[in-house]
This record gives C-alpha cells, structure tokens and sequence, in this order.
C-alpha cells in the first residue's frame, strides 16, 4: 500500500471486538453506534435497533453479539 502503511485485516466475523475495542473504533469513526450499523441487515429491524431508547452502551453490546450488523470495511 502506499506510504509503506500495511493494514491490518481482521476478521471481525470470525473474532468480534470487544465492547470497549468497537466503542474507541466508533468514537474515531462515527459519534453514534447507528451510524455504524448496516440499514438493510435483518438483525436491526428484528433487534428494534432504531429504538430511540436504547443506549449507547447497549447499542455496541449488541454490535459485539451479532458483528453482521457492523458497517464495513472500518478503515
């Protein structure tokens, strides 16, 4: 890659963050958990994750739990 930068892959699927890895990953990348999450997985609408009372630490939670929901590739 340019710059002689080699990025790192991770397989997220295989080996999920953990709640406070992905929560420091948003925080570069996006300020809400939402943001993050792909609008047209099965896993959101069932989850209610648009629920505006959900928490931000519930929203990541199930994030960690179901990786599928994670918008990607997190550059």
């Amino acid at each position: 890659m340019g710059r002689g930068i080699r990025p790192g892959i991770v397989r997220y699927l295989d080996t999920p963050p953990t709640a406070p890895e992905l929560d420091i990953i948003l925080q570069q990348r996006a300020p809400e958990p939402r943001q993050s999450m792909r609008r047209k997985e099965p896993e959101r609408k069932r989850l209610t994750l648009d629920n505006a009372d959900l928490r931000r630490r519930q929203l990541i939670a199930t994030m960690v739990a179901n990786p599928r929901l994670t918008e990607r590739p997190i550059v």
